[in-house]
Order: C-alpha cells, then sequence, then structure tokens
C-alpha cells in the first residue's frame, strides 16, 4: 500500500518537473536558426574601447581595473565599483540576434 502511493506521488512529481522544465525551454531556449549562424562583428584588443581609463591590452585581452573611484557613499554589494564600456556597435539590420560574449576567469597566483 505504501509502495503504490510513494510510487504514485513519485510519477506525481516527475510529471510536474518535467512540465516546468518544458515550460522553462519554451521560455528561455534558444530557437533554431532559420540560417547558418553569420559572425557580424569581432573585437580584438587593436580595436579602441569607449571606456579609456582603467584597461589594459594583456596579450590577446583586456585587463579591467574595478576599483571604487568615491563617487558612491553607500556601496550594496549589488551596486557595481565601476562601469566600463568596452564597444558599441551599430544597430543591426537582422531578425533576430544574439551576442556571444566570452569571459576567461583570470589564474589568481
Amino acid at each position: 500500500m505504501f509502495d503504490d502511493l510513494f510510487n504514485n506521488l513519485k510519477g506525481f512529481i516527475d510529471s510536474k518537473l518535467q512540465e516546468v522544465s518544458n515550460d522553462l525551454q519554451k521560455r528561455f531556449g534558444v530557437p533554431e536558426p532559420a540560417e547558418p549562424f553569420v559572425l557580424i562583428r569581432r573585437f580584438t584588443p587593436a580595436d579602441s574601447t569607449v571606456t579609456r581609463g582603467g584597461i589594459a591590452i594583456v596579450g590577446e585581452s583586456w585587463r579591467i581595473e574595478a576599483y571604487d573611484d568615491n563617487t558612491q557613499l553607500l556601496l550594496t554589494s549589488t551596486d557595481p565599483l565601476r562601469n566600463v564600456i568596452l564597444f558599441e556597435i551599430a544597430e543591426l539590420d537582422v531578425q533576430e540576434s544574439y551576442i556571444l560574449h566570452l569571459y576567461v576567469q583570470p589564474q589568481v597566483k
């Protein structure tokens, strides 16, 4: 008797989890592209950034200093220490687009 109740409860939970998973996939899933992906722009350290100070070129990447410039009196954990704009691109003339950003965590010495 308890085995039947347990199996029924387990089946119910599994079906609800599957429904939630399907709903999340519909909402946040990346749709299949109608055409192959096309690279629109690739930025390299040779390109100048919008924000000038506190950005150093290290090899093939940028090192961004995230220091506090004492402009904020009350700092919370969600407030950034500094806003940095690397690049701006013109509005694209495409139906749908995604911006891919590759972040590599620096090695701590």
